[in-house]
Formats: structure tokens, sequence, C-alpha cells
């Protein structure tokens, strides 16, 4: 009997080391085969990085175009590059805006993106005593005439958040860059709206237009406005002072270059100011939104 129960005791310590000897093979291996996975990531982020930056030294070249092939490549069946050339003054300059005489232009957009009208009125209001407050006592970093550094900083503004609601993407139609005029050639239809005070229905043939048969912009049937002085008969407005509002070529260039590597991309966006003697104003990385 005795000799029984030790067998039966030994065959458990034997069952109990075999267990854990099984436990300890599968956690080696999925700890291995996690250190492999990530080694495989880090290659292919860092693969992603550099094809990014690569499209950003083309897009940097001067003798380059918007519509220039060469900001499309592939390299193989899973590793590719596209960049995208525009202005930084495609985007409406907030704190230019934030003016007597400009301030409409927001609560126009922000009705556009579908604020009520009161709401829209009272975002205004908060946003230009916020930037007066600012221009008398500029907080660390803050001027006078850009009393916003940030747009994070507008995002805590009381109101944005029903703006946010409505248009979640609304940081891409903004700028803090750039010499307040917005670039005709290359801004959506709801900032012309906006910024020129017509029917949005007018800003939008006026862009459809623009942009060619094919509707895409930064393609070789696009048709660009060559004479600002023709964009209040384009547009339907009577206003004549919408040179200063607009502009047919921005002069600070935005570069946007995504990499791809094995289904993970990073994007590089930079910003340039043309012939100045430091010409990079900002360099962003980050991960695109899909």
């Amino acid at each position: 009997m005795l000799v029984r129960s030790q067998r039966a005791s030994a065959l458990l310590i034997v069952l109990w080391v075999l267990a854990l000897l099984s436990f300890l093979i599968i956690t080696t291996m999925m700890v291995a085969t996690q250190d492999v996975e990530s080694a495989v990531s880090r290659r292919l982020v860092s693969r992603a990085q550099q094809l990014a930056e690569r499209g950003i030294a083309l897009g940097a070249h001067p003798g380059v175009r918007a519509d220039d092939s060469l900001l499309h490549g592939k390299i193989s069946a899973s590793e590719s590059y596209d960049v995208r050339l525009t202005t930084e003054e495609r985007r409406l300059n907030l704190n230019a805006q934030l003016t007597p005489e400009r301030s409409e232009v927001l609560a126009r957009l922000f009705t556009i993106w579908g604020l009520p009208e009161k709401d829209a009125q009272a975002l205004t209001k908060a946003l230009m005593e916020i930037a007066d407050a600012r221009r008398k006592s500029p907080s660390t970093g803050a001027t006078a005439a850009a009393p916003f550094r940030k747009l994070d900083e507008i995002a805590a503004v009381k109101g944005m958040d029903a703006v946010a609601a409505l248009r979640p993407s609304w940081r891409e139609s903004f700028t803090l860059r750039g010499d307040g005029h917005l670039d005709v050639n290359e801004a959506d239809a709801e900032l012309i709206a906006a910024a020129a005070d017509v029917p949005l229905s007018a800003a939008r043939t006026f862009v459809e237009v623009r942009d060619g048969p094919d509707g895409i912009p930064q393609t070789k049937d696009d048709k660009p406005l060559e004479n600002i002085e023709e964009l209040p008969a384009l547009l339907g407005t009577k206003m004549q002072n919408l040179a200063q509002i607009f502009t047919l070529h921005g002069g600070t260039q935005r570069i946007e270059s995504t990499g791809r590597a094995g289904g993970i991309a990073r994007c590089v966006t930079i910003t340039l100011q043309k012939n100045a003697p430091v010409p990079l104003l900002e360099w962003q990385d980050s991960t695109p939104v899909k």
C-alpha cells in the first residue's frame, strides 16, 4: 500500500514537472514570437519613415510641380510613398480673422458647418475677446499679431466642442502660419464661400471648374485662376476688395509625404517659407489617420 502511494506521488510530481516545462516552453515561444513581431514592426516603421522622408526630399525640390508623377512612387508590392504639395494659405489663417474687419468670416464658416447662427456669433465673440486680451497682455510666446500659437488653444474655447462635434476635422481648415491671405487656387469651397461672403453653391461651382474635368485637384487638367480681378464675376459677387482677402499663389509651402511599408504608414509634414534665408518653419512626424 505504501509502495503504491509512493508511486502515485512520484507520478503526480512527474506530471507537475511536465506541465511546468510545457508552460515554460510555451511562454518562451510566446515571448520570442512577440520579440520577432516587435522587431519586424520596428523595421517596418523605420522603413515607412524613410520612404516618407524620401518623398519630402523630392517634394522640396524647386523643379517639382504639384502634379508631377515623381510624387507618387511604388517601390515594391508592399512599399510606396505619396507626396502632396500645397500651400499653408489653402487654409484659413485664424489669427488673421480675429479682427473687427474679418471676424465675420469665422462666424460664416461655423454656420456653413452647421452651427446655429446665434452660437456661431457667440463663439466668434469669445475668440475675439481672448485675442484682444492677449494683444493687450501677450501670454508666453503670443504676440499682438498672433495671439494664438497653437490650434489646441482654440479647442479649449467655450463653444468649440460643438464645432468639433459637427466637424471633427476642423483643424484641417485652419492654420496659424502664412501671410493671412487665402489661396483661391487651393482652398476648398467652404473656406472660399466664408471668406468671400458668397453662397456655398457659387464657391462649389468655382472649385469644380478650377479642379478640371476629373474633379481632382493638382492634376494636369486643372484650370487655376490667373487673374484675381476675375474672381468677383466668377463667384457672383460685387465685392471689389477680394485681392485683400485672396491670393493666387500662397507663399508658404506645405509638403505632406506618406510612406508605407508592409501595412505600416508614417507621415512627415514640413512647412517652408519660400525665398527665406532659413526656409524650414516646421517639421512634423505622425501616423496618418485612416
